[in-house]
């Protein structure tokens, strides 16, 4: 499983275009990358259009001209955003590596309509459950213009979570397609494929669901049933694959 994550992040990179958001994602277990799922698919969910890991030429924060890769970008409004942890080191480097991204993308793809890309503004404060401890929550918060800072906090106290909201039909069908595709997981791309042409009215929302069901592995386990994402890549696998195709069928 880990080696069909790994060759899809190699074939994001040699994609055409010279910027492109990839399906990027590291090992679940390094520190910060469920946070980061977290925030990023949240974001994607409220903002369908936007992007994540979003490869930039010559952005790397090694300065040795390899391309880096912008946490989320939203190309409806020209916002890149940087996610750190909520200390002053983390707060320090997202300054850096996001004026960094934006100078570099205005560069190498600069916006055709819009203006150009620019520090993110728009991302309001947002307390996310944390998937290894339920005592706790993950708050974010938009520290500076495109930094996004998270932190762990106990719950007592503090607002109610933000909701991840799938449609109650939507959820069902989602768990067949998964059950099905456990049982055959050598015909996960067909089995998805058909699921779309056979739902056409999900289209519009394919791809905010898909990012919330893979938010919904990893907080609620909706689609595992209490196995959750840190032990379970067949499931983030397939909500990838679901999100993938969700961005390249056409309806005949």
């Amino acid at each position: 499983m880990l080696q069909i994550l790994q060759q899809e992040d190699a074939n994001d990179d040699v994609a055409a275009s010279p910027c492109h958001g990839t399906a990027r994602n590291g090992n679940v277990k390094w520190p910060g990358t469920i946070e980061h799922w977290l925030i990023q698919y949240d974001y994607i969910a409220e903002n369908p259009l936007a992007l994540r890991e979003y490869i930039v030429p010559g952005s790397s924060g090694k300065l040795n001209g390899n391309p880096g890769y912008a946490d989320i970008v939203n190309p409806a409004s020209g916002e890149m955003f940087e996610i750190k942890p909520d200390n002053p080191s983390g707060d320090a480097a997202g300054v850096a590596e996001i004026a960094l991204y934006v100078n570099m993308a205005n560069v190498s793809c600069p916006r055709t309509v819009g203006g150009g890309w620019s520090t993110g503004q728009n991302y309001s404060a947002r307390d996310l459950p944390d998937p290894r401890n339920p005592t706790k929550i993950i708050h974010v918060r938009l520290a500076k213009p495109g930094v996004i800072l998270y932190s762990s906090e106990t719950r007592n106290g503090l607002p109610e979570l933000t909701p991840v909201i799938i449609p109650e039909n939507l959820i069902e069908k989602i768990k067949k397609l998964f059950t099905q595709i456990r049982s055959n997981p050598n015909s996960m791309q067909p089995q998805i494929i058909t699921f779309v042409r056979e739902n056409p009215k999900i289209i519009p929302y394919l791809k905010g669901t898909a990012a919330a069901v893979i938010i919904g592995t990893i907080l609620e386990d909706v689609v595992t049933e209490g196995a959750g994402i840190a032990d379970d890549w067949q499931s983030f696998i397939i909500a990838r694959a679901l999100w993938r195709v969700s961005n390249t069928i056409i309806i005949l």
